[in-house]
């Protein structure tokens, strides 16, 4: 008989033998060694628990630094730009405070939903308000309202909808969370001049939403951790606006919840992203 022996990780490293001869074996002795082998298992076990607990203290420690700096640096340029409107700065000054401190405030603002979005998804308590969606007219009003941050960049934003009444069963605000992430990503991690298309498709019974881009692209190592929590590209590639990697993991829960799937593509940096978004469609759609 063999009792075996776990490593840190919890797999079977090797075994202690416990069988013996015929003039050996005894129920003391087999007891003894089965002993052994248990009080052995327990140590690696307790190694085990002491290294994951050490390893999410850790990571802990490192959340809330990033997330007390992505806080902070928002709430220093409020502060400090209220000063100056407080000491009654001109006109022109004060519509150039009041503009970074609305942009700093909106910018907090989506950080700090963008944690309570996980804390939901953490607690299971992220819910939906389920309603046929209609897609296209969804995706239209999205990509509209992120023109004016393309053109900022000079960048063109196209988009094509194969089928304008594909209808999802769906949360409208949610899905448009969805889309406005991932073309807001886009624009992002597109350099001036390039291109993001949006397109809607049919494929059998699902609707296909597609952004692409001929931005900076992924990495082949970094392309498996696009979904984790706090995970952002480099942040020379994008300056200050990297925020805090949360994006991506709330929509691929969203997309979980509607019971779809979202695939990251890219042949490597600097050759582009597609993002795809698959979603069932009503039946009879």
């Amino acid at each position: 008989m063999a009792a075996p022996i776990h490593d840190p990780e919890g797999q079977v490293c090797g075994a202690i033998d416990v069988s013996t001869s015929a003039e050996d074996a005894n129920p003391e002795r087999l007891a003894v060694m089965a002993h052994i082998a248990f009080v052995i298992d327990a140590v690696l076990s307790h190694q085990r628990a002491a290294d994951l607990a050490k390893q999410n203290l850790a990571a802990k420690d490192r959340l809330l630094a990033e997330v007390s700096h992505e806080l902070r640096t928002p709430l220093s340029v409020i502060l400090g730009w209220t000063q100056v409107l407080k000491k009654g700065a001109v006109d022109e000054l004060s519509t150039q405070a009041l503009e970074i401190v609305e942009r700093n405030a909106l910018k907090q603002a989506q950080f700090i939903e963008d944690l309570l979005d996980v804390s939901r998804c953490l607690a299971g308590q992220f819910r939906l308000e389920l309603s046929p969606i209609a897609l296209g007219p969804l995706i239209k009003q999205a990509v509209d309202s992120l023109h004016p941050s393309a053109e900022a960049k000079q960048q063109t934003l196209g988009l094509e909808l194969e089928d304008t009444e594909l209808t999802v069963m769906g949360d409208a605000r949610r899905l448009d969370q969805v889309v406005s992430n991932l073309v807001g990503n886009a624009i992002k991690y597109t350099p001036e001049g390039g291109r993001i298309d949006v397109k809607l498709e049919r494929v059998g019974s699902d609707a296909i939403v597609s952004v692409r881009d001929n931005g900076i692209g992924i990495s082949p190592a970094f392309l498996p951790h696009m979904f984790d929590y706090f995970q952002r590209a480099p942040r020379a590639a994008v300056g200050r606006d990297a925020g805090l990697g949360l994006g991506l993991s709330i929509v691929l829960e969203i997309v979980k919840l509607h019971h779809g799937v979202i695939e990251a593509h890219s042949d490597g940096e600097g050759r582009g992203t597609t993002m795809r978004v698959r979603l069932p469609l009503l039946a009879g759609n």
